[in-house]
């Protein structure tokens, strides 16, 4: 059992989502409306903020640093802000996971490490709060990564990204950058979409430059020879930088020299889209996932006859969006 021995007043909506205490008794809350600091040995309130967002619920976990001197707020959209343990306003640091609902909050002993286990995925995220880590440092700042790195590891993908960019075929103009100097090596003429690495030098998208899926020189722009592909198609490079694989709506997956850039034998069919693809080192193995009906499938097979060398793996289909056939236009 449970004795009520003091209240102490809070501001209406300021209490009953989540709660930390701190090892010198005050106590950090937050509600709906307001997070609010208060003191235990005098039964007083600190200090209030009142959230200014429409969001329900801004501040539905949280986690305390006293070492830092911060309060982290995890909301439903997958976003985390850090705030004045001491007067309760914002940093300006935001600590993102963009995976859906942020999850439980918690701190490390030394204060230095922040952990959610998220609620909208299953997914635990780590940051380092001292600064350390593997990431140290932002490059291409008011950029995305689109597709990452070239196999060589010399170059990053990125994307302009507009205020107004909400999903992946909202961006539309591709830079190619030296992570090492922090510059852009080359501007993507145009517009494009769905543009991603082909190889070591080279680019595979839908760009209005020449008007249809096809190859672009990462280095100067211009257009490469190749098979043509279908508009609608997903592509994957493989991590070795050997195969560039594309899928079709219609069930097929083709594997392309990055090199020539033209399609090698066999054409691989399968019964639905495929949605996610990689393989060995020497691309002579391909792990393919395709969906259908609701049903996610995944074999290995072997990438020159298309022979299934495993058994399968069945689950619940991610809903998956192929490429759109034209490249939108934003003003």
């Amino acid at each position: 059992t449970a004795e009520i021995i003091g209240e102490i007043s809070v501001p209406e909506g300021a209490a009953h989502a989540a709660m930390a205490v701190t090892s010198d008794g005050r106590v950090i809350a937050s509600g709906d409306r307001s997070l609010v600091a208060i003191d235990l040995a005098s039964r007083s309130v600190l200090w209030t903020r009142r959230f200014t967002t429409a969001q329900p619920t801004p501040c539905a976990w949280l986690a305390v640093s006293e070492q830092r001197s911060g309060v982290f707020c995890g909301n439903l959209w997958g976003s985390i802000e850090e705030l004045s343990l001491d007067t309760g306003t914002p940093t300006g640091r935001r600590l993102d996971p963009q995976l859906g609902a942020v999850g439980r909050l918690t701190v490390s002993a030394d204060g230095n490490e922040l952990v959610a286990i998220g609620a909208g995925s299953p997914v635990i995220s780590r940051w380092r709060l001292d600064g350390s880590g593997a990431i140290t440092r932002m490059i291409a700042l008011g950029s995305v990564a689109a597709d990452g790195y070239d196999p060589s590891g010399s170059s990053i993908l990125v994307a302009s990204r507009s205020p107004a960019a909400t999903e992946w075929h909202d961006l539309t103009t591709f830079t190619v950058w030296d992570p090492e100097a922090d510059v852009a090596k080359l501007r993507v003429p145009g517009t494009g979409q769905n543009a991603g690495w082909a190889g070591h030098d080279a680019l595979f998208g839908l760009f209005d430059a020449i008007d249809r899926v096809g190859y672009l020189d990462a280095s100067t722009g211009r257009l490469l020879d190749g098979d043509p592909v279908n508009p609608s198609s997903l592509k994957w490079l493989l991590a070795s930088g050997r195969r560039l694989v594309v899928s079709s709506v219609d069930g097929s997956v083709t594997s392309i020299d990055p090199g020539t850039r033209r399609r090698l034998e066999p054409i691989l069919h399968f019964d639905g889209l495929a949605t996610a693809i990689s393989g060995n080192p020497d691309a002579s193995i391909l792990a393919i996932t395709t969906a259908r009906d609701g049903v996610s499938t995944t074999r290995l097979v072997d990438a020159a006859t298309g022979t299934a060398i495993s058994g399968e793996l069945v689950g619940v289909a991610p809903i998956t969006n192929p490429a759109p056939a034209k490249p939108e236009q934003h003003q």
